[in-house]
């Protein structure tokens, strides 16, 4: 009978263990307020004020590896990587997949149903960078953020989720994937 306690309480901890806590710390809220409004279209900042607002809702209170308190907010321009024409490894630059391919443009990374993406640093750890990546959907121009983390390997590779990405010549890929580069 020495057993029966822990096995009375083993179904209350494995609920517990997989409850879903919310967070309800006043920067949770404004992030959660930020990402809202400007995933309803709700938000009347300009799109500089969006980002700060974001970028301070998810800000750390103590200052981060990169040396950026809340005082000293960090951009998007501060990920070493150089804008261009972004594939999976091994794909050509000529003609990539729709999924293949990535922009970076020095303010956001853009895919092939995304443009005008605008990336805010929300923390960042070494060579990882974990972004709010807000773009307009090609399909309806609606705006989403999806917050990514970014592995900078050299100015000209990263990673995301598994997946490498390496530059491309401008002269190897299409016109329409430079034109996402140049505007």
């Amino acid at each position: 009978m020495r057993y029966a306690t822990s096995i009375f309480f083993l179904p209350a901890l494995a609920l517990a263990a997989c409850s879903d806590t919310e967070d309800t710390s006043p920067a949770n809220e404004k992030a959660i307020e930020a990402e809202g409004e400007m995933q309803a279209g709700g938000s009347d900042l300009t799109d500089g004020e969006e980002g700060r607002r974001m970028l301070e809702a998810n800000s750390p209170s103590e200052p981060t590896e990169s040396g950026a308190g809340p005082n000293e907010q960090p951009s998007a321009e501060t990920i070493p990587l150089t804008p261009g024409v972004y594939v999976r490894a091994g794909t050509s630059c000529e003609n990539p997949a729709n999924a293949a391919f990535r922009v970076w443009d020095g303010d956001g990374l853009s895919g092939s149903a995304t443009r005008d993406c605008r990336g805010t640093i929300v923390s960042h750890d070494g060579n990882r960078y974990t972004i709010a990546n807000s773009c307009e959907n090609t399909y309806d121009g609606s705006r989403t953020t999806e917050r990514l983390t970014m592995t900078v390997t050299d100015q000209v590779h990263f990673s995301i989720a598994g997946s490498e990405f390496e530059s491309c010549s401008m002269a190897q890929v299409p016109d329409a994937l430079q034109e996402m580069v140049t505007g």
